[in-house]
């Protein structure tokens, strides 16, 4: 069975650490001529960032490291702050969400996986995530399409563990739910 804090605690983490590695892998390796080909070859690969994403990047990446310390209120803020520069990037609005739900704003929380995923609709873990927090609200329909939505997402994206574990969690929900009613 799967818990809102454990979805958070999975996913939350994945999400904020897979944008930092790659930037902090790709730039802190050590200063030998090969890296730093290696190095401006991904520049080279990158389209060009205007200074207003270039900001958000550094806002949104003072969040992550704000919210890896447990400091999500202030994480918020670099978030909010990111995305005024850069409203259209989910994955800042994945965070911010993660964020807010740790700080008790489950209702912030859902706006923002609601416009994450409308922004990145292949985003499994916005959906378990939103599937999760819906549970808690009361939504118990709408935690169940968001389950199999990040259940087929997984699967489709090469996460069969992720997958089976949602399809798992919508089994166990859709038994209890059958028992409750007929109580």
């Amino acid at each position: 069975m799967l818990t809102s804090r454990r979805l958070f605690g999975i996913f939350g983490t994945a999400a904020v650490m897979g944008g930092f590695l790659y930037l902090t892998s790709a730039f802190t390796t050590n200063q030998s001529v090969h890296s730093q080909e290696k190095i401006a070859a991904v520049i080279k690969r990158q389209p060009q960032v205007s200074a207003a994403e270039e900001r958000s990047l550094r806002f949104h990446t003072a969040g992550i490291r704000k919210a890896l310390e447990g400091d999500y209120p202030n994480a918020i803020v670099d978030y909010d702050q990111a995305l005024l520069l850069s409203p259209h990037n989910s994955e800042i609005y994945y965070n911010r969400a993660v964020a807010h739900y740790w700080v008790g704003k489950s209702r912030l929380a859902l706006q923002d996986l609601d416009q994450a995923v409308q922004l990145q609709p292949s985003m499994a873990e916005g959906y378990a995530n939103r599937g999760s927090i819906r549970l808690e609200t009361g939504d118990v329909a709408g935690a169940l399409s968001d389950a199999r939505k990040a259940a087929k997402l997984f699967e489709q994206q090469g996460e069969p563990e992720l997958a089976e574990e949602m399809q798992d969690w919508v089994r166990y929900q859709t038994a209890k739910n059958r028992t409750a009613n007929k109580s």
